[in-house]
């Protein structure tokens, strides 16, 4: 991760959008697009509300860039992402990085290293099998 004066915080509406579209649509390149909007913003420091880098980051991923702007231009999985959104705040996430351990313990935010590891430690003593998920930026469950 490179951080400048420069970098900025964007709103990743339609970057999830485009996710959501990938899962549903070929779900063995939603990685690699995460991967291509994470490039793009962290290390390119690119805007990720400008339909143009979102198309770019698609068609790095093996994504159709013609049907990335046809979803960004329509508004399409705007409602989906709108209830993952939900369901996360719901949880209790409000902000990234989040980390839920076996479904009931929160570590959210950024923290300095003995935090985290001091909250799965609690859960390790608590619960037999530990499950830990990233759930960076309000993202849906099945999202890897």
């Amino acid at each position: 991760m490179r951080m400048t004066d420069d970098s900025r915080i964007w709103n990743t509406f339609d970057a999830h959008r485009l996710l959501h579209w990938a899962h549903e649509t070929a779900p063995e390149k939603q990685k690699a697009l995460k991967q291509a909007l994470f490039t793009a913003h962290f290390t390119e420091n690119r805007n990720l509300t400008d339909a143009g880098v979102l198309t770019t980051a698609a068609e790095k991923a093996g994504l159709d860039r013609a049907e990335a702007g046809e979803v960004l231009a329509s508004g399409r999985y705007a409602q989906a992402v709108r209830q993952a959104e939900d369901l996360w705040r719901a949880r209790g996430i409000t902000s990234v990085p989040a980390v839920v351990v076996e479904g009931k313990y929160l570590i959210s935010g950024g923290q300095p290293a003995p935090h985290p590891i001091q909250g799965i430690g609690a859960a390790l003593l608590t619960v037999p099998l530990v499950l830990i998920s990233m759930v960076p930026a309000l993202q849906f469950p099945h999202w890897g």
